[in-house]
């Protein structure tokens, strides 16, 4: 049934583009020129999307650059969204014969730890070329990392391109969720997760909905580690899942030996 939905689709379409075809001509399009003394000021590609700082070290950078480099020029800057828990200069200083300026940001003290915040920045207009694919704002995801009194667990994820396939879940001794996560975004390259808790016996689990693991088009890995113990390393192939328990005490981890990391 849905090859005969296909092929009907196929005669519609063609019978619609044939019949149109007089209606139509072909003109020659011609594309902005911008004025000559247009700086082209936009935020690096490259910037990154999520931004991982602590509760004790709340600086980061941003990068922008330019097109042109002949004159010394003052860029404004300013945050668009959530303003009032960054500290953004008012301007973007580009000496003479420099493309490329890092820009010093911080949270502020007040900041929300624990938490995502959004963060989005604007530069001037006047300054920006709007048909270039760079663009002169920029959106990123800011997450302060909070002390932790108890123990400190950081997953890391580093995706095979399928993050829309990758669960996890932490469960204490009595088998009830104590973290969980995902699903993540497709070409989302990597993800990092801190996880603060008591002394005790947890299982980790990470899922992969294809039960091919992080493996296809490159291999990824995921990474549970207490400080510099690994609790959990799942790299590729793991099947449908990878799982273990373990326990912590006192700052000591205690694998549990009977436990299969990987689940065809």
């Amino acid at each position: 049934m849905k090859s005969i939905y296909k092929l009907l689709s196929m005669f519609v379409v063609a019978a619609l583009v044939l019949g149109s075809c007089d209606e139509f001509e072909d003109k020659d399009s011609i594309s902005p020129v911008m004025d000559e003394s247009n700086q082209a000021v936009r935020f690096l590609k490259a910037n990154p999307g999520r931004v991982d700082i602590a509760y004790n070290a709340l600086d980061f950078e941003v990068t922008v650059v330019r097109s042109k480099d002949a004159d010394a020029i003052s860029v404004p800057l300013r945050a668009v969204k959530n303003a009032r828990y960054f500290n953004v200069p008012a301007t973007v200083e580009f000496p003479k014969g420099v493309d490329t300026v890092v820009v010093a940001l911080s949270a502020k003290q007040d900041a929300p730890q624990g938490s995502n915040i959004s963060l989005v920045l604007e530069l001037d207009d006047n300054f920006a070329n709007p048909y270039l694919s760079e663009l002169p704002y920029y959106s990123a995801t800011v997450f302060i990392k909070p002390l932790c009194t108890l123990n400190e667990l950081k997953l890391a994820i580093t995706f095979d391109g399928y993050g829309s396939e990758t669960t996890w879940k932490l469960t204490d001794e009595e088998g009830e969720e104590v973290f969980k996560g995902g699903p993540y975004k497709d070409g989302q390259a990597s993800a990092v997760e801190y996880l603060c808790v008591p002394d005790g016996k947890y299982t980790f689990t990470v899922y992969d909905e294809s039960s091919d693991g992080l493996s296809y088009p490159m291999d990824g890995l995921v990474s549970l580690t207490l400080g510099e113990l690994v609790v959990l390393e799942a790299e590729g192939d793991f099947g449908a899942s990878a799982s273990l328990t373990f326990t912590m005490t006192d700052g000591e981890l205690v694998l549990d030996a009977g436990d299969d990391e990987g689940d065809e």
